[in-house]
C-alpha cells in the first residue's frame, strides 16, 4: 500500500510508527485538552473540599485552634486521603506538632 510519508517517500514508508505524543504534536493534528487538574490550593479534597462543613480549615478557625494545634487538626484529617503512602507521614507530622505545642507548654 502506498502513502505519502513526512520523511518524503512516495512509496510505502519505513519510518517507525510514531508514539502518541509525536502525533499529538504533528502540524494539524488536535491536540485533546490536558486532563483537569485537581485543586490544591483552593479548598483541596485532601482537606475535605469546600462543600464539606468540616473542611480542616474551618473546624482550625472554628475552635480558633493556634499554629500547632491546628496543624495537628489539619495534618491528622488529611491523613491517607493524599495517598496510602503518605498517611504514615501525615501522622508523624500531627504527632510532631502536637509535642512541639506539649513542649512549650512544658516549658512556661
Amino acid at each position: 500500500m502506498k502513502k505519502e510519508c513526512e520523511c518524503g517517500a512516495n512509496v510505502l514508508c519505513m519510518c517507525p510508527t510514531p508514539n502518541v505524543d509525536q502525533v499529538n504534536n504533528m502540524p494539524g493534528h488536535r491536540n485533546p485538552p490536558p486532563p483537569p487538574q485537581k485543586e490544591q490550593v483552593n479548598h483541596p479534597q485532601h482537606y475535605g473540599g469546600e462543600s464539606n462543613v468540616y473542611e480542616a480549615i474551618k473546624v482550625i478557625e472554628a475552635w480558633d485552634l493556634d499554629f500547632h494545634l491546628g496543624n495537628t487538626v489539619k495534618y491528622i484529617s488529611r491523613a491517607g486521603k493524599k495517598g496510602t503512602d503518605k498517611e504514615l507521614q501525615d501522622l508523624n507530622k500531627a504527632l510532631w506538632y502536637l509535642k512541639r505545642k506539649i513542649e512549650n507548654l512544658e516549658s512556661k
